[in-house]
């Protein structure tokens, strides 16, 4: 395959990336504590006119077209009151941790709940973790501070365990609205504020997103054409030289 066709491959995998990933945020557009993610292209189709002209295309003959790499917006979003004494929001960058069966996540989604067992758990089931492991709460109502200890009738029952990303690390989607560490690693959400009685909002703006799915369509749509137009070049110029 020439190089203008590698990377017209490529400028048309990232287009129907980034058209999954707008869709993926404005179906989550309203999901607790979820965090949009963002598509970063790793070709663009200006590359294509550089080539043509025999301009340097680095990285890219030869190549299989590569797909597009997806971050994390990390941006707050608005606060919501439930008056709800298992719902708790973050302000800060820290995350809650849960153990799940892929390992330890994070999240910041905090409309918990309670298992028949009384153990504390995400909206998937599992577990939250605390700073000594798994959080039970038994036998009443309880009052969580801004540390994230939890109380029962003035009883210290457990602490949330609330972490951010090492140094150096970002956060990468882990699937089911979870989030890990890009290098495994966590350090302690210093200066994060847990919030009782609150919910935080997805940082999702279906607005942006539907403008970013039809910037990304009508990219596709050129691209396409490109293609074509490349195509029917190449034919005219194999049935001249057969003429020859």
């Amino acid at each position: 395959m020439s190089t203008v066709m590698n990377i017209l491959a490529a400028s048309l995998h990232n287009d129907i990336d980034q058209m999954r990933v707008a869709a993926s945020n404005m179906a989550n557009a309203d999901v607790v504590g979820y965090r949009q993610q963002v598509g970063v292209p790793q070709s663009d189709f200006s590359q294509v006119a550089a080539a043509v002209t025999g301009g340097a295309a680095p990285g890219v003959a030869g190549a299989s077209a590569p797909q597009m790499a997806v971050a994390v917006d990390t941006r707050p979003g608005a606060l919501k009151s439930t008056g709800e004494p298992l719902n708790v929001a973050l302000q800060g960058n820290g995350y809650f941790v849960v153990s799940t069966a892929r390992g330890e996540l994070l999240t910041r989604r905090g409309d918990f709940q309670l298992d028949p067992s009384g153990t504390l758990c995400a909206f998937s089931g599992d577990p939250v973790l605390g700073t000594d492991g798994v959080i039970r709460i038994k036998g009443g109502t309880p009052q969580i501070s801004a540390d994230g200890s939890i109380r029962v009738a003035n009883q210290l029952v457990g602490q949330l365990d609330i972490v951010q990303p090492a140094p150096g690390a970002t956060l990468q989607p882990a699937g089911d609205g979870f989030l890990v560490s890009s290098t495994g690693q966590v350090a302690a959400g210093a200066g994060t504020q847990v919030l009782q009685g609150f919910v935080e909002g997805s940082n999702v703006s279906p607005v942006n997103q539907m403008v970013m799915l039809m910037q990304a369509t009508r990219h596709f749509e050129a691209s396409q054409r490109f293609v074509r137009a490349y195509d029917s070049m190449l034919d005219n110029a194999i049935t001249d030289l057969g003429k020859v």
